[in-house]
């Protein structure tokens, strides 16, 4: 599909969002099909699809020009789908997990055949999968503590285990963009993990919560929950990283500071977050579940919790620092946010319910 095409379906979706409720901080409309609480959601621009995964074990696909069910495949009886990816580059073509297997969707195949491939990649239940910028690796977090680097090209997945883990769940995953042999992991122990795959080893290790000038907003430890970096690797600031934590706060910090200095004091100084977003006064009043960083750049992040509120932060970046967090917009949600997907200037809200929620980001 070539671009211009592309804008235009996503001016046409973008358009039609907007006339139903401009500037609005209600929610704009939903998306039907699944039997239980939603998990997971994503969007691909280029095919205005949707894909979500549910506690059921069933993986949703919703037309965003028409808001119609196109698929409905039941990936699992047993276990529930809490991460699923869309594949850039074939729009038939998706990967989901469902407790420590990974399943590959063909949707041309029809809903009853589309499961192709199906393997055990992991010792324990697999909470996240995140992809390589190219796609050419999967990463996939689990309960185990562990992150294992799946290569999808041959005909079984080749899964490889990197040496160390978290002391607790290894809840989230993702792969920088502008380093793609390097992965960042957070996990229930509170712990930051900067991974190497090329050696499988650990960079370097930072510790949330610990920084925090202030006394916490909730009682609950900053866990993190879900990790985010830019999607434009040529931005200056590529180099952060977001977490969302349990005690309610977004701490984003610089992964390449620290890394060059000997001295240990230094290095530990600058192994500090950037910036912590919330505080005593604003921000989620429980744990943070999701975030993502809007645009190219990184001047806006977007995070949802489980105090059902979803928070715009601007944030103040150059070359080498990230500060002045404001709120540039909130949403009040009914339900306990499970993830975010973003689309043009509309984001898509998985929570405890059945149904997929759509509101404006303008």
């Amino acid at each position: 599909m070539v671009k211009s095409q592309t804008m235009q379906i996503q001016e046409a979706i973008y358009k039609a969002y907007s006339s139903v409720a401009a500037m609005s901080r209600t929610r704009l409309g939903f998306f039907k099909g699944h039997t239980q609480a939603v998990l997971c959601c994503e969007a691909l621009s280029a095919q205005s699809l949707l894909a979500s995964g549910d506690e059921d074990g069933a993986v949703c696909m919703h037309d965003l020009r028409s808001h119609a069910l196109t698929a409905r495949v039941q990936v699992s009886t047993e276990e529930a789908v809490p991460s699923l990816l869309l594949d850039k580059t074939q729009e038939h073509r998706v990967l989901a997990c469902a407790g420590n297997d990974i399943v590959e969707l063909d949707l041309r195949k029809g809903d009853a055949n589309c499961c192709v491939r199906q393997q055990s990649c992991t010792a324990a239940e697999i909470n996240q999968l995140a992809a390589a910028p190219e796609g050419n690796l999967l990463a996939a977090a689990d309960d185990d503590g562990c992150v294992t680097i799946i290569d999808p090209s041959n005909e079984q997945f080749h899964c490889q285990k990197l040496n160390g883990r978290h002391e607790n769940i290894c809840s989230s995953a993702v792969f920088r963009r502008h380093k793609p042999n390097e992965v960042i992991s957070g996990g229930l122990d509170c712990k930051l993990i900067h991974w190497d795959t090329t050696i499988r080893g650990v960079v370097s290790t930072r510790q949330a919560g610990a920084e925090s000038a202030t006394e916490p907003k909730v009682t609950n430890p900053p866990m993190i929950h879900s990790l985010a970096v830019s999607s434009n690797s040529e931005c200056p600031a590529a180099q952060f990283v977001a977490a969302a934590c349990g005690d309610g706060t977004i701490a984003v910090w610089d992964l390449d500071k620290g890394l060059s200095t000997a001295n240990k004091r230094t290095r530990a100084r600058q192994r500090r977050p950037e910036c912590i977003l919330g505080d005593d006064q604003i921000g989620h009043r429980a744990a943070a579940t999701c975030v993502k960083f809007v645009g190219a750049g990184t001047q806006r992040l977007l995070s949802g919790g489980n105090d059902c509120q979803l928070y715009l932060w601007q944030v103040s970046s150059n070359d080498s620092s990230m500060s002045c967090p404001q709120v540039a917009a909130s949403w009040q949600h009914k339900r306990k946010i499970n993830a975010i997907a973003l689309h043009a200037s509309c984001m898509f809200i998985a929570d405890t319910s059945k149904l997929v929620s759509l509101y404006s980001l303008v």
